[in-house]
């Protein structure tokens, strides 16, 4: 309460004490952390749809196909490669420049296959390899191989996204060579690849070479296949590379709305409890009278 002119007494504002410099310094604080992490968790997501400043965005690249790759992913490598490559492509492709990320287009797309049940049990070899959900095209700067790109399908069901890029220029090399009628099989516990065509089985890459020299009867390998995978491997697993997914970005979006909404609740709660130094609020006469009965 304070005196007005006429001397009586009239409601006014309490002087800002040192709780109203806390609370403007402890919401200041709050907001500048919720910035900071949104700032961090943001940033990934950013740069994987926005092309680094001073490089034009790639046009959509026109891709040659194989057999049983469905329509999304023929269109994610037509419109995706380009852009992929600005962003991700400046890590994995660390030889090569931006200007020369720019003029990589990838050569044909085919599918990822997997040993079949009946080769690795030795029941039946056809078909000798399944389809799983990746597929693969080689990078091509030129005519030359540059790396590998690989494509999964996403587990939610939100269409193909990228798996991983791959700088071996060996594996490169042997897709871009690959004959189209080959399928090409991914073994896992050679981490290895295959060519598959006629019944003869082929190693792809440097990899498959130290274990086959060149090309053999799918029924001649079939028991060093059964030996490996059994050792070593359940053969009704999907033997596909695994899928590496879109990194922690989206989790991290929602950890940092997580710690906003708790941040303020924390920051609310706070604001309402009393504060100690401005002690007992002065009774109000004319909502607590004297007694009576109490001489003034």
């Amino acid at each position: 309460m304070s005196r007005g002119p006429a001397g009586r007494a009239t409601a006014g504002r309490a002087p800002a004490g040192p709780r109203s410099a806390h609370v403007t310094a402890a919401v200041a604080l709050a907001l500048t952390l919720v910035v900071l992490i949104l700032a961090a968790a943001l940033a990934p997501l950013a740069g994987a749809t926005r092309a680094p400043e001073g490089t034009a965005s790639p046009s959509p690249t026109p891709v040659a196909v194989d057999d049983g790759v469905p329509a999304d992913v023929v269109e994610w490598f037509t419109t995706q490669t380009g852009p992929v490559l600005a962003t991700e492509g400046a890590g994995e492709l660390d030889e090569l420049t931006a200007e020369e990320r720019g003029r990589v287009v990838p050569g044909t797309v085919r599918p990822v296959m997997g040993w079949a049940p009946g080769v690795l049990d030795g029941t039946d070899l056809e078909p000798p390899a399944l389809a799983t959900r990746q597929w693969v095209a080689p990078l091509l700067l030129g005519e030359e191989p540059v790396g590998s790109l690989f494509v999964a399908a996403d587990p939610d069901g939100a269409g193909p996204v990228l798996d991983h890029i791959d700088a071996a220029a060996d594996l490169a090399a042997a897709l871009a060579e690959l004959d189209p009628a080959a399928s090409l099989v991914y073994d896992a516990p050679l981490d290895a690849w295959f060519a598959v065509s006629d019944a003869v089985v082929r190693p792809v890459g440097e990899a498959a070479g130290e274990v086959l020299a060149g090309a053999v009867a799918l029924e001649t390998y079939q028991p060093f296949l059964a030996e490996r995978y059994a050792a070593g491997d359940d053969p009704a697993q999907d033997h596909a590379p695994p899928v590496e997914g879109g990194g922690w970005g989206p989790v991290a979006v929602v950890a940092a709305v997580l710690v906003l909404v708790l941040a303020w609740a924390a920051l609310v709660v706070w604001l309402r409890r009393p504060d100690p130094a401005a002690g007992e609020p002065a009774p109000d006469p004319a909502r607590h009278p004297r007694d009576p009965r109490v001489r003034r």
